[in-house]
């Protein structure tokens, strides 16, 4: 099949579907190519109109510990882990 830029969800969801379809292809095959240029596509699709935001776990844990001296040391009232809580 004949892959273009994917400007929409239903051919992206296609892309996928047959991404899927053709995971396991065996390597110099047509499938292997076209699975390749599916990637490729897909990817340039998600990075156009899906914000994927990095985690820094080390960071996060950081701020994280530091909230939680505040709180110690009474600097804070609450944190965001007990304002998740009370929202529930």
């Amino acid at each position: 099949m004949k892959w273009e830029t994917i400007e929409t969800e239903e051919n992206y969801n296609k892309a996928v579907i047959r991404a899927i379809e053709i995971f396991h292809a065996e390597p110099n095959t047509p499938e292997d190519d076209e699975l390749g240029i599916l990637c490729l596509l897909i990817k340039d699709y998600e990075d156009r109109h899906y914000l994927i935001l990095e985690l820094d776990v080390l960071e996060n844990i950081k701020n994280g510990l530091e909230e939680m001296k505040q709180s110690k040391k009474g600097n804070l009232k609450t944190t965001p882990a007990k304002d998740f809580l009370n929202e529930l």
